[in-house]
């Protein structure tokens, strides 16, 4: 079992990531982990499509502020 730095902790409810059986993540987290797990999986299948370059924005909902950024693949 794979748990996030710091973690287990008491009184907190764990989610089984849903392909890495191993790996848990506390509720409060899961749905912004798996969100990056599905990005990352993205990029990989883009790349492998032939992608040499990638750019993405990213909204922040709280300051609802936008991050634009470009990744160069080598």
């Amino acid at each position: 079992m794979r748990f996030p730095p710091g973690h287990p902790k008491p009184d907190t409810t764990y989610v089984r990531h849903p392909i890495l059986e191993d790996k848990f993540r506390s509720i409060q987290d899961y749905e912004q982990e798996l969100f990056k797990d599905k990005v990352s999986e993205f990029f990989l299948l883009i790349q492998a499509l032939g992608a040499v370059e990638i750019h993405y924005v990213t909204i922040d909902d709280s300051h609802t502020k936008e991050k634009k950024t470009k990744i160069q693949i080598f």
